[in-house]
């Protein structure tokens, strides 16, 4: 089964909250659209859910990106953003866990006790099994000052799809940010 955690998260020392933006940017950075598309729809649409007016980097910027970082920062305030949230595959891990099988006790004392219990019985021999672990940086931005506000590190175990994992991962980022007195 999936489930997502944030693993470590930082916040800028001294910072009360809660945190407001009148207007948010959500970036996904992924090569692939289709993930890229699928991640960003689904965050915004959770954080839209807290009455913030939330725009995907992909409606704002196409299909590409601004030339730098400068322009990307330029452009968004220009258009009136004030916060973004920016999420990133750091890592994709494999881990190989193994379930030992059970050994069943015989009964040798006679043809008949081996013979009614050995059908089937015997070893049960266990499986191998692999499981997926994805760990995502999100990170918060106020715009107007271009700084960063809160990072965290989330661990989604077995995510069944890119949309599935975003979900998981806002509902833990909203999690801790509330823990902290940020939202």
């Amino acid at each position: 089964c999936a489930s997502t955690s944030i693993t470590d998260s930082w916040m800028e020392p001294g910072l009360t909250g809660p945190v407001e933006f009148d207007k948010v940017v959500v970036v996904f950075m992924s090569q692939d659209r289709a993930i890229r598309y699928s991640a960003e729809d689904k965050m915004a649409k959770l954080v839209a859910a807290n009455d913030h007016e939330v725009k995907t980097s992909y409606s704002v910027f196409g299909n590409g990106r601004p030339k730098g970082p400068e322009e990307a920062v330029e452009e968004l305030l220009h258009l009136g953003f004030d916060g973004a949230i920016v999420m990133s595959i750091i890592a994709e891990d494999k881990e190989l866990s193994y379930s030992p099988g059970m050994s069943y006790p015989m009964h040798y004392r006679s043809f008949g006790g081996y013979y009614g219990y050995g059908w089937g019985m015997a070893y049960d021999p266990g499986y191998l099994r692999t499981d997926t672990i994805v760990k995502v940086e999100t990170s918060v931005f106020s715009l107007e000052d271009d700084r960063l506000l809160w990072s965290g590190v989330s661990e989604s175990f077995n995510p069944k799809s890119a949309s599935k994992m975003v979900e998981g991962v806002a509902k833990a980022v909203a999690k801790d940010l509330s823990a902290r007195g940020l939202i």
